[in-house]
C-alpha cells in the first residue's frame, strides 16, 4: 500500500485504525497473561496426580487468545481495509469495553477477570490513539506489550481483597474465632431461606470445640466431609453433625469416644484425602469417617487443591489471587470434567484415591469408613468400611423436615438422626460387622 494512497484516508479511519489496534493487541495480551496463569495452575493441579484431561478448562481462553490474535492482524494491515468496515468494528470494539465493565460489576463472579481485559484493551487503545495523533512513540509491536507489564506490576501493588485462609497444617480452614464472638452469617434466599447461623471455629480453623491431643480416650474419631459436615444452613455449632455424634456416642459409650470433626465447604476426595493423611497423625485418630456424596465428590478440582496448586508466594501467586484464576479454573474445569467424571474417568479416580485411603490406614492401623449420602449404581469405596444412609434418609428431590431443597443440604434433623446410626455402629463391637 502506497504511502499517497493512506494519506488520502480520512482522519476518521485513521483514528478508527488505531483504536481498533490498541483493543485489539490489547485484550490479545491480556488473554495471553491469563492463559499462561490458567495453564500454570493446570499444570501444577495435574502434577498433584489429578486428571490430565483438566487441560480442557483452558479451552475456552485459547479459543478467545486466537480470536484476539485474529484481530490484531487484521489492525495490523487495516490501512487495506474499508473504512465502513474499520469504523464498524472499532465501534463494536468500544461498546464491549463497557459492556464487559458493566457485566463485571453486576455478576460479581470474576469482576477481576473481566475487569483486567477491559483495562488492557482500552490501556492499549489510549496508548496507540494518542501514537496515531502525535506520531512520537514506538510502533506497533510496543503496544503488544506494554498494557500487560503495567497492569502486571499494578496488581502487584494493589491490596488482595479476599483469599484462601490456611491453618498451621496447610490445610484450607477459617480463621480461628474468640470463644465469646461467634461469627453471624445470613444467607440469601436461594439457600432456601436458611436460618441466621453462628459459626465458632477452633484453633486449626473448624466448625467444632478444641480438639484434645493430650487426654487420649480410647477411641479417637476424625470426622471429615465437605459443607455437609460443616454445617451449611445449621444455625448453631451444637447441630452440626459432629457434636451431635459426640453426644450421642457418650450416652452409648461414656468416656471412651473422642470426636474431631475438620470440614471445608467444596471438598472433594483429593480434600477429604488429604484432611486425612495430614490430621490423623496428629490427632491418633483410630477411627477416620468420611463423609461422601457419591458422583457429587467425583470432580477432580476442589478447595484444597487448589491451595496445595498455587504458589507460596511471588508475582505468579499475585497475579493469580488478584485475578481470581482459580476460580475460573474451577469453574471452567467442573463444566468440561463433569462430561467425563460421571464415565469410566471418574470411576478410576475414586478409585485410585479410595485405595490410597486404604493403604494409609492399613499403614497408620486406623478403620476407615466411608459414610455415603448419596448411594451410586456401583459404588467406588476402595474396600473400605462403608455405611450408607437408608432410603428413608436420602435425599427426596425436595425440600422436607431432614432436607433443604434448593441447594440441597442436611437440616439439624438429618444430623441427629445420622449421629444415632453412626454412633450405633461404632459403639457396636467388631464382631457385629464382620471384622475383627
Amino acid at each position: 500500500m502506497s504511502k499517497r494512497y493512506s494519506r488520502r484516508r480520512p482522519p476518521a479511519a485513521k483514528v478508527a485504525g488505531a483504536l481498533l489496534w490498541g483493543l485489539a493487541a490489547g485484550s490479545t495480551c491480556g488473554l495471553a497473561v491469563l492463559l499462561g496463569l490458567q495453564l500454570y495452575l493446570l499444570h501444577s493441579l495435574v502434577g498433584l496426580g489429578l486428571p490430565i484431561d483438566l487441560y480442557l478448562a483452558a479451552l475456552r481462553p485459547a479459543l478467545f487468545l486466537a480470536a484476539g490474535a485474529t484481530l490484531l492482524i487484521m489492525a495490523a494491515r487495516q490501512e487495506r481495509a474499508p473504512s465502513w468496515l474499520l469504523g464498524l468494528t472499532t465501534l463494536a470494539l468500544l461498546a464491549a469495553l463497557p459492556a464487559v465493565a458493566g457485566y463485571s460489576r453486576w455478576s460479581g463472579v470474576r469482576p477481576e477477570l473481566l475487569g483486567f481485559l477491559a483495562l488492557a484493551a482500552g490501556l492499549g487503545a489510549g496508548l496507540a490513539l494518542i501514537d496515531r495523533l502525535l506520531g512520537k512513540l514506538p510502533r506497533p509491536v510496543f503496544w503488544s506489550a506494554l498494557p500487560a507489564l503495567l497492569i502486571v506490576f499494578s496488581l502487584w501493588w494493589l491490596p488482595l481483597r479476599d483469599g484462601e485462609s490456611l491453618n498451621e497444617l496447610g490445610l484450607i480452614a477459617e480463621k480461628p474465632t474468640p470463644p465469646d464472638s461467634p461469627i453471624i452469617w445470613s444467607y440469601s434466599k436461594d439457600k432456601d431461606n436458611y436460618p441466621d447461623c453462628e459459626f465458632h471455629y477452633n484453633s486449626l480453623g473448624f466448625r467444632d470445640i478444641e480438639p484434645d491431643i493430650n487426654t487420649l480416650r480410647p477411641q479417637r474419631v476424625l470426622l471429615v466431609g465437605d459443607s455437609f459436615v460443616w454445617g451449611d444452613g445449621i444455625p448453631t455449632q451444637e447441630e452440626t453433625l459432629g457434636h451431635q455424634l459426640r453426644e450421642q456416642l457418650e450416652l452409648l459409650a461414656p468416656g471412651r469416644f473422642e470426636v474431631t470433626s475438620a470440614a471445608y465447604p467444596g471438598l472433594n476426595l483429593y480434600g477429604y484425602r488429604r484432611f486425612v493423611m495430614t490430621l490423623q497423625p496428629l490427632l491418633r485418630s483410630t477411627i477416620v469417617v468420611i463423609s461422601y456424596l457419591g458422583e457429587s465428590d467425583y470432580l477432580a478440582i476442589d478447595a484444597q487443591s487448589l491451595v496445595d496448586a498455587t504458589p507460596g508466594d511471588g508475582i505468579v501467586r499475585a497475579l493469580m489471587m488478584r485475578l481470581r484464576v482459580r476460580q475460573s479454573v474451577h469453574e471452567a474445569s467442573t463444566r468440561m470434567w463433569s462430561r467425563l467424571s460421571l464415565g469410566s474417568r471418574g470411576h478410576e479416580l475414586v478409585d485410585r484415591m479410595m485405595a490410597e485411603l486404604k493403604a494409609h490406614s492399613l499403614a497408620r492401623g486406623y478403620r476407615a469408613i466411608v459414610l455415603t449420602y448419596i448411594p451410586e449404581e456401583h459404588p467406588s469405596t476402595g474396600g473400605l468400611e462403608s455405611i450408607v444412609l437408608p432410603f428413608e434418609l436420602r435425599y427426596p428431590g425436595h425440600a422436607n423436615d431432614l432436607w433443604y431443597g434448593l441447594d440441597f443440604h442436611p437440616k439439624p434433623a438429618l444430623n441427629k438422626r445420622i449421629s444415632e446410626l453412626l454412633a450405633h455402629y461404632l459403639a457396636a463391637p467388631l464382631e457385629t460387622h464382620g471384622l475383627q
